[in-house]
């Protein structure tokens, strides 16, 4: 809620993202291996993700009886993942410039699952 006007607003974890990434692709090609920026596009969205998790609680606290969600923290957990899965996909299809294959796609999910464990201990703590 912004204090100064008392409206509610929208979080900005979206957009901050996806500026994010806009300068995370063009800075990591052509020096890293597709691997290496695989891995940096991926620490570097679910570190801001995690970040932001007291916003994500806050939000849904805020919009519970429109969200509807009973587990806050199980809920914020998939939102993490689905963000960290998507860039993964997104900077992949930019860097081959074409849709990444079944297989990249399975790198990409051992590379977002192997931050499992990270990523609950943050949401839980």
């Amino acid at each position: 809620m912004n204090s100064e006007t008392g409206k509610h607003e929208k979080p900005r974890v979206t957009a901050d993202l996806k500026s994010s990434f806009r300068f995370i692709t063009p800075f990591v090609t052509g020096c890293m291996s597709e691997d290496e920026q695989l891995k940096v596009v991926i620490e570097q969205t679910i570190s801001k993700a995690i970040a932001t998790i007291p916003s994500y609680l806050q939000e849904i606290e805020e919009n519970k009886a429109t969200l509807k969600v009973t587990e806050q923290k199980e809920f914020v957990y998939g939102l993490i993942i689905g963000m960290a899965l998507s860039m993964a996909v997104a900077s992949l299809t930019s860097i081959k410039k074409g849709m990444p294959t079944s297989e990249d796609q399975l790198k990409i999910r051992d590379m977002v699952y192997s931050k499992i464990p990270e990523i609950r201990k943050e949401i839980f703590k």
